[in-house]
């Protein structure tokens, strides 16, 4: 009897479970190296975040697929048992094992996207940024509302008092400008506490804080334990407003009477009328005395007005400012009888010191001086110079405009002074804010124009909108700048343009003054020049027009009348109009300006033929 088949595994068994491969793609993946700095560039975070990407849609495929097979064994791939069927008489059947399944390798471990999704953030959180204000109570970025709130409006209006006062009076923290102050308060301690006789030039360029060095150097005086007796009578004098000597003296005898109350010292002229002065009532200071009426001096009596200086109860300081122009004076009789009474004046005789300060801006002021005023100057020279880089010059602004307020010890002022620091260094993080300090500095390097083109934004603060912006900044930079005194050059015809290049080309002879003669007799050789060139355009020549003597007069007297040609001297009617000297007052920047925008292309090469391209 032939043996019982045996069943199949599948005919004895449940449901085989099926094995589906998927091709996993077994590239290893490449760590991207992290930044040593920590920073990762923006080219780098965007591969960062695709492959990324790439990974977490693998990982949901996968999942879909394992979970697709599950469902699929579990429903419609179950096998029916069918009867077992009788066995036939023939050979029978080899016996089939079922295969046996193969270990399949372990799967490479995958990299997890969190990881790089950790290390490389695809769209980072926004962090606040870093505050860079000098002011230490600054730690964070602070949001700045657009109105500012009704508890912090005390504060504005403190902090804009603040600013103004200090742009009124700016510091001066360089090392040079403290060096000079140091300077001259051993001068003055020599004239105060010795009697001695001194006299100095404060030198500086314009802006650099020539003025505030001798007041700040007054004023240490003055915080000093001097008595009221010690206490140096000061006078200034300024050569904008006195014009000449005998201004001078009238002034100098003001100041006298006005801080001494005493008229003792003062001559009256007995061949001029005597002018009489009413008395000066202080409001402000209770302890000024009044001045009664006195006689002013003439000039003739300087030397004996400027000899009872040292005679006074006091030390006397008399400050010049532009020192240059007193030099011009007739005679320079003020600066001889000053520096005079200097001299004479030696420590230890039982007189009051006198000092003398010069200001100025020239560096050549001590050549202006006559010989037996200069014998007397003692040619001591103090130095103010201005900021000498431009950081210097950005953290001056900065410093003018973080001024604390005197508010202080409660939490809303906390909170304003880190808001209005925070305002600042958005203001001078942009790159207007930063043009306009630069553009400053290179052309002046003035500090008191600084203090201008801050002075009207400050003014402009409103609760409404209390922060500086850069656009104000730029504003009030263009209206302090000064403008072209001919805008109107453009606009000139041809006759006044051609007048205006001989002109100049005069003035590159070194010819000073000009007359319409000579400025005529140039235009017409310049005219014969240029018809000798064999220039031609669509068959006609091309060259400077020809203008009638009638029409180059009457544009002559137009720029007369426009001051853009200035006469020399008084008009006389012995000499005709036409030999009138004058001479020219736009520079060659100006002129070359107007030519370009006329778009004569003749006056152009003329214009250019003798002066420099």
């Amino acid at each position: 009897m032939p043996p019982k088949r045996r069943a199949s595994p599948t005919m004895q068994g449940g449901p085989t479970p099926v094995k589906r491969r998927i091709a996993v793609d077994k590239t290893p993946t490449k760590s991207m190296p992290k930044p040593a700095n920590g920073v990762v560039s923006a080219s780098a975070s965007k591969k960062v975040a695709a492959s990324a990407a790439s990974i977490r849609a693998a990982r949901r495929k996968l999942a879909s697929l394992e979970v697709h097979d599950r469902d699929a064994s579990d429903d419609g791939l179950n096998v029916v048992k069918s009867p077992a069927r009788p066995a036939a008489a023939t050979t029978p059947t080899p016996t089939r094992h079922p295969p046996v399944p193969r270990k399949a390798a372990p799967p490479k471990p995958v990299p997890r996207a969190e990881d790089y999704v950790q290390a490389y953030p695809d769209e980072p959180e926004a962090q606040p940024a870093p505050s860079t204000s000098t002011n230490p109570s600054v730690q964070s970025s602070v949001l700045l509302p657009r109105t500012l709130p009704s508890t912090l409006h005390p504060f504005l209006q403190a902090q804009r008092r603040a600013i103004l006062r200090a742009l009124a009076h700016p510091p001066l923290h360089s090392p040079e400008s403290q060096k000079a102050i140091g300077q001259l308060q051993e001068l003055l301690v020599g004239t105060i506490e010795r009697g001695e006789g001194n006299s100095c030039l404060v030198l500086g360029p314009k802006g650099s804080g020539k003025s505030r060095a001798v007041e700040e150097a007054l004023s240490s005086l003055a915080s000093t334990s001097y008595g009221p007796k010690q206490l140096p009578i000061v006078i200034r004098l300024s050569a904008n407003a006195q014009l000449n000597d005998k201004l001078a003296m009238r002034e100098i005898g003001r100041q006298l009477v006005r801080q001494t109350g005493s008229c003792g010292f003062i001559v009256p002229d007995d061949d001029e009328e005597a002018e009489v002065e009413a008395p000066v009532q202080a409001e402000d200071e209770e302890d000024e005395p009044v001045a009664p009426s006195f006689a002013l001096p003439s000039q003739a009596h300087i030397p004996t007005l400027i000899a009872t200086l040292s005679t006074l109860p006091r030390p006397a300081i008399i400050i010049l400012e532009s020192f240059d122009l007193f030099a011009t004076h007739a005679r320079q009789a003020l600066l001889y009888c000053l520096l005079d009474a200097v001299q004479s004046c030696r420590a230890g005789t039982g007189t009051s010191g006198i000092a003398v300060l010069g200001v100025t801006t020239r560096v050549d002021c001590l050549n202006l001086l006559e010989k037996r005023v200069k014998s007397r100057f003692s040619h001591r020279i103090v130095r103010v110079p201005a900021p000498n880089a431009l950081s210097d010059f950005t953290a001056l602004a900065k410093t003018l405009l973080t001024t604390p307020i005197e508010q202080k010890g409660s939490a809303q002022s906390a909170k304003w002074t880190r808001m209005w620091g925070e305002s600042i260094d958005k203001l001078f993080a942009d790159r207007t804010c930063i043009k306009v300090i630069k553009e400053t500095f290179e052309v002046v390097k003035d500090v008191g124009l600084l203090c201008r083109i801050l002075t009207t934004p400050i003014l402009d603060l409103t609760p409404t909108s209390p922060w500086l912006t850069p656009a104000q900044f730029a504003s009030s930079a263009e209206t302090q700048r000064c403008t072209s005194k001919f805008p109107f050059l453009r606009d000139l015809s041809y006759p006044c343009l051609a007048l205006l290049i001989a002109a100049h080309h005069a003035s590159s002879a070194g010819h000073e003054t000009i007359t319409f003669e000579m400025l005529h007799d140039a235009f017409s050789r310049a005219v014969s020049e240029s018809a000798g060139i064999n220039v031609s355009v669509d068959g006609a020549g091309v060259g400077m027009h020809r203008v009638k003597r009638e029409v180059m007069l009457r544009s002559f007297e137009q720029l007369v009348a426009s001051h853009v040609f200035q006469p020399t001297a008084a008009h006389s009617a012995v000499v005709a109009k036409q030999y009138v000297k004058y001479r020219c007052v736009p520079e060659r920047d100006e002129i070359k300006n107007a030519i370009e925008r006329a778009g004569y292309t003749m006056l152009k090469r003329w214009f250019t033929r003798w002066g420099q391209k």
